[in-house]
């Protein structure tokens, strides 16, 4: 049975695998679907796909889907024209919204989960709806783990989300943060075994 893609752009369909109406062909995809970091996806269009004007740069939220099941979300980072008015389309993953919000300077304590959620709660009140995330599955560190006195988040003036996350959860306690999309929610998890833990 021949495994069927589709890609969807601000909800509108852009791309299906065996189209034959140019409205909704593109070529040339290529995601890249690495699980330890964001993944991202490229395409290329012709002037007849029905979705060649809609593209907004930073803005359209992307995702595409094998056999219905959702295996890449994100939005366009950039596009470039050929001679042909051919326009290549790049996506990068939706861990990367957590590079659009700032965590003031300030020294945390308690425990490390909390922490955890207090990120996502202070990366969503800065974003749009589309980029948010609901905290889902954490397996990284124990609830009653406490943050290390050592490793206390003594941040700079501002750090973007993405790399407080990185160089004082992750660095410091493990584990792997991973995106899921189920209905209308968007989870982000913090799991200590990506590979056992893949759905």
């Amino acid at each position: 049975v021949p495994v069927m893609y589709t890609i969807p752009i601000d909800g509108k369909l852009l791309y299906q695998t065996g189209a034959e109406n140019e409205a909704q062909i593109a070529l040339n995809v290529k995601p890249s679907l690495d699980i330890e970091s964001a993944g991202s996806l490229s395409f290329v269009l012709t002037p007849g796909n029905a979705q060649y004007d809609a593209i907004r740069k930073m803005k359209s939220i992307v995702t595409m889907h094998q056999d219905g099941k959702m295996i890449f979300r994100g939005r366009v980072t950039e596009t470039e024209k050929d001679i042909f008015n051919q326009k290549t389309v790049y996506c990068e993953g939706d861990q990367s919204f957590l590079l659009d919000s700032l965590w003031e300077e300030q020294t945390v304590l308690g425990k490390v989960q909390d922490l955890y959620r207090n990120l996502i709660a202070n990366h969503n009140a800065q974003v749009e709806s589309d980029k948010q995330f609901t905290v889902g599955i954490i397996t990284a560190v124990d609830a009653d783990t406490p943050i290390e006195g050592s490793q206390r988040v003594e941040t700079r003036r501002m750090w973007d989300t993405a790399s407080i996350l990185d160089e004082r959860l992750l660095s410091v306690y493990g584990g792997y943060i991973r995106t899921r999309t189920e209905g209308n929610v968007t989870y982000i998890d913090w799991l200590k075994d990506l590979i056992k833990e893949k759905k």
